[in-house]
């Protein structure tokens, strides 16, 4: 699992090899040392692309709501988001008004959200279901959705309200 503990040996095979005399000896050092350099290369190039998977399931909320903050500071305010949000937090702090998405709530009560802050930039992922189903006059600015193979994929959108 971890290659840390082999760097010692594989540094101090690697520096006899180079200060070895001409010969058989020599390619027996080669041996010894290629052998578990190779064994650590192929083990990390079999395990990579599963990091990878794992890595971009564990950050992709993130990364559609960063892509989602990035377009919605460009446009007017008051911004909403359908639920409080850590990246939302960071950029936007008090500015921003955060429906509180977790409990279900009617299409009238989140119109009556919408129309008593005031909202001009809605920001709304598919982690949870407020605002899941937009007002036709609603203008779609921005959607991102996340890479990967998980069936969970999220998506992130950005609306500008009349």
């Amino acid at each position: 699992k971890h290659f840390q503990q082999s760097y010692p040996l594989l540094t101090l095979s690697l520096a006899t090899l180079l200060f070895t005399w001409q010969g058989r000896v020599v390619g027996l050092y080669r041996l010894a040392v290629l052998t578990p350099l190779v064994l650590v290369v192929l083990l990390l190039a079999r395990s990579l692309p599963k990091e990878i998977d794992t890595t971009n399931q564990q950050t992709a909320l993130d990364n559609v709501l960063y892509q989602a903050i990035q377009v919605a500071r460009q446009l007017p305010g008051p911004h909403g988001f359908n639920q409080r949000y850590l990246p939302a937090d960071l950029y936007f702090g008090d500015k921003a008004f955060y429906f509180s998405g977790d409990e279900k709530h009617t299409p009238a009560e989140q119109a009556a959200w919408l129309q008593q802050n005031h909202i001009k930039t809605l920001v709304v992922t598919t982690h949870n279901d407020a605002f899941k189903f937009p007002e036709p006059t609603w203008q779609l600015v921005y959607r991102h959705k996340a890479e990967g193979r998980d069936e969970r994929l999220y998506q992130s959108f950005v609306y500008q309200l009349p």
